[in-house]
């Protein structure tokens, strides 16, 4: 019996050390790689991932794309995401990652969709089978990269759907924020709970689509 437990024991302790090994082989890769990994595992195919610009905004999130963004849309990243930063510290201010504009890195991909109801035109991307205004790779355990918002890009749109955009990266880094600090509070606001923004007032809005889930929007 003692043998068949001390077996056990071993088996678990072996398998915990290659899971570990594996992890950190994994986050040795190079970024882009990385990214391509996570972003494969959510079905998003690396040739919509061919990225050829980096930016950093005014506020310090990095911007990683595969089309040039105009400084105006870096604007609005960083007013999306700053929106989110502002109610989740006032609502919890012992949470200290993701506390600042410069923990963050958005991708801006190839769009896979057109939105046709909510704000038609805009870009969309298709997560298990559904269309989305954007989704977060990084918020599992083990990914290959750290929590990063996904959202497409807007080029073929002359990036004109500013609202959306703003909104998108805000709700976006809502689930990287929670995922970071709080998993149980990260998990509160999945499936029919999660109802955009997390913190805060809200009312019903055209922006239904967040990590494949129906979502609503504080106008400010």
């Amino acid at each position: 019996m003692t043998d068949g437990i001390t077996g056990v024991i071993i088996g678990i302790a072996t398998i915990a050390v290659l899971v570990a090994v594996y992890w950190l082989w994994i986050r040795q890769k190079p970024l882009y790689e990385r990214f391509w990994r996570d972003l494969d595992g959510i079905g998003i195919p690396k040739h919509l991932c061919t990225f050829n610009y980096e930016y950093t905004t005014n506020g310090g999130v990095k911007i990683v794309s595969t089309v040039a963004v105009p400084s105006s849309a870096l604007s609005l990243i960083d007013e999306g995401i700053r929106n989110q930063i502002v109610r989740h510290t006032a609502a919890f201010p012992h949470w200290d990652k993701f506390a600042t504009l410069s923990d963050y890195t958005l991708l801006f991909i190839e769009p896979m969709a057109t939105n046709q109801i909510n704000e038609p035109g805009s870009p969309a991307l298709i997560v298990g089978g559904t269309q989305t205004a954007g989704t977060c790779i990084g918020v599992w355990v083990f990914a290959a990269s750290k929590p990063t918002i996904v959202l497409p890009h807007q080029a073929a749109t002359d990036w004109r759907y500013n609202d959306y955009l703003m909104h998108s990266a805000w709700h976006e880094s809502e689930h990287i924020r929670e995922f970071a600090n709080d998993y149980e509070e990260f998990l509160r606001h999945t499936g029919p709970n999660d109802i955009h923004p997390h913190i805060g007032s809200f009312e019903a809005s055209r922006y239904t689509q967040d990590h494949c889930l129906p979502r609503s929007i504080v106008k400010e």
